[in-house]
């Protein structure tokens, strides 16, 4: 008999376009070829459109493969009583899932939902529960609102966080720095964890001669390829990027920089500030499904981030996607594991956070530019083979069937 795994899940997987998508799906699709039986449940904003829902939740079930059930959650949650209050509700709606379906594992995508599967081990005492930890919450909070010092709300996450650190069977990292930052902030050794990074669900191959008939298709031939795949978000420093490859376009004169990104406005309000001229960047929006094909015809992916706890800890999927594609990397030196493994393995080049206000194109970056365009097809094998053993989570199948397989202990990771 199969084990039930129930996947809980926040409202962004409520919208067919919503963010933290990647993963979650990804993890249940291995987690189904392991053998497990998965269904996801998605607690939304109660104001979310019946339209959006449907389409989310048909959207979820194709993807995963897996039935879903989306339940509301209570409004008006940022009052600290009501908050308490949805969290029990929660909590009774995963417990009933859990009492339906023979449910013997949790798994939480997020601190939020972890604390509602606790809520309901409270009430079904059988449970396990598996956190996912995919971010650093109290941070993340104050880096969006800009806020120095910790409010009510920060001072609740961080109790959250605390709990969940606790009381979970077994925690999930992306980052092995999120895991060093978290036993420095709680004081506690974890024995019970996993570091599973922001992985792509991709078995793509990276393949020359396509490569070729793409860069011609797209007037590519003979160009040296930034790109950038993603949002332009304040954090992703889309005016950092756009000044770097302008300082690179003035030393290396044929350079392009193709952007991937369903934001084509904002990005072009940077490239313009930045003094790019249009004949020497692109930015499309794409279906998920080609991103893989198309990214291969860049030379060097661009993935920078400031000096702050939020991106410390962090593991962009877009890392894995580059380095699938055979694409080399050039990061700032503050971006969770990525940073390190950059240096160590050769992947690509690292600019120190600390000089992100500055004139970017130094010595250093110049010679790896020069030399990713000499060596590009040993950079590209290096790159992909480096991904196929790290950054696929076809690497990762055996250690979610070890988490979900471990005895249940009560709740002390």
């Amino acid at each position: 008999m199969k084990t039930e795994i129930l996947y809980v899940v926040n409202s962004s997987l409520a919208s067919a376009t919503g963010g933290g998508r990647t993963r979650v799906i990804a993890a249940a699709k291995h987690s189904r070829k392991a053998g497990f039986s998965v269904r996801i449940v998605c607690f939304f904003r109660p104001q979310l459109r019946f339209g959006l829902l449907s389409a989310g939740r048909a959207a979820l079930q194709s993807e995963s493969g897996c039935e879903s059930h989306l339940i509301p959650r209570l409004p008006l949650t940022r009052i600290s009583w009501v908050g308490r209050l949805n969290d029990l509700y929660c909590g009774l709606m995963v417990a009933l899932v859990c009492w339906r379906y023979g449910v013997k594992v949790i798994h939480g995508h997020g601190m939020r939902t972890v604390i509602f599967a606790l809520a309901a081990r409270r009430l079904k005492r059988n449970l396990k529960v598996v956190a996912d930890v995919h971010g650093a919450a109290a941070e993340e909070y104050l880096y969006e609102r800009k806020l120095a010092r910790h409010d009510r709300t920060a001072l609740d996450l961080e109790k959250r966080e605390e709990v969940m650190l606790r009381m979970s069977d077994w925690l999930i990292f992306v980052s092995r720095a999120m895991l060093e930052f978290y036993e420095k902030k709680s004081g506690l050794r974890f024995r019970n964890y996993s570091i599973i990074p922001c992985v792509a669900e991709s078995d793509f191959e990276t393949n020359n001669d396509l490569r070729g008939a793409l860069r011609e298709e797209f007037g590519l031939a003979g160009k040296l390829v930034f790109c950038y795949v993603g949002d332009c978000e304040s954090y992703q420093l889309p005016d950092v990027m756009c000044r770097m490859f302008e300082e690179t376009r003035q030393v290396f004169p044929d350079s392009f920089f193709l952007i991937f990104s369903h934001h084509r406005k904002k990005f072009i309000e940077h490239l313009e500030k930045a003094r790019v001229p249009p004949a020497n960047y692109r930015v499309i929006a794409v279906e998920h499904s080609r991103i893989f094909d198309l990214l291969q015809m860049a030379d060097i992916g661009l993935m920078l981030r400031d000096d702050s706890v939020v991106n410390r800890v962090a593991s962009p999927v877009k890392f894995g996607e580059y380095l699938q594609c055979g694409v080399p990397v050039i990061s700032s030196d503050s971006v969770g594991d990525a940073s390190r493994l950059i240096a160590d393995h050769k992947l690509g080049a690292i600019i120190a956070a600390s000089e992100l206000s500055k004139p970017l194109l130094n010595s250093g970056v110049k010679r790896f530019i020069a030399d990713a365009l000499d060596n590009r097809v040993e950079y590209s094998e290096r790159c992909a083979t480096f991904a196929r053993t790290h950054y696929r989570w076809d690497a990762y199948c055996r250690e979610l069937g070890k988490i979900y397989s471990s005895p249940h202990n009560g709740g002390e990771t």
